[in-house]
């Protein structure tokens, strides 16, 4: 039993549902931003990387220091097949 004077829901439903949607666009709008700046920073770091690669090599401390991985030191791809060669 509700008391005198109060009441159990201050605001109609629909008022909280159309602030949640609000929050909520906002939100996905943020959201949205964030991706295109990941993007557009992916891309720059690309270009950069890229550049140091044409200037002094892919296998160069200058490209390892850019963030790259050095030519040598990537790990080979295992040959497939199951036949060994020492029989």
């Amino acid at each position: 039993m509700p008391i005198a004077g109060t009441d159990p829901f201050p605001r109609p439903l629909s008022h909280q549902l159309e602030d949640y949607n609000s929050a909520l666009s906002s939100v996905d709008e943020l959201g949205n931003q964030i991706k295109t700046q990941e993007k557009k920073l992916k891309d720059l770091t690309e270009r950069m990387l890229a550049a140091v690669a044409a200037r002094y090599g892919k296998d160069s401390d200058e490209y390892e220091k850019a963030g790259g991985t050095r030519k040598s030191e990537r790990k080979r791809p295992a040959r497939r097949g199951g036949k060994s060669s020492a029989s």
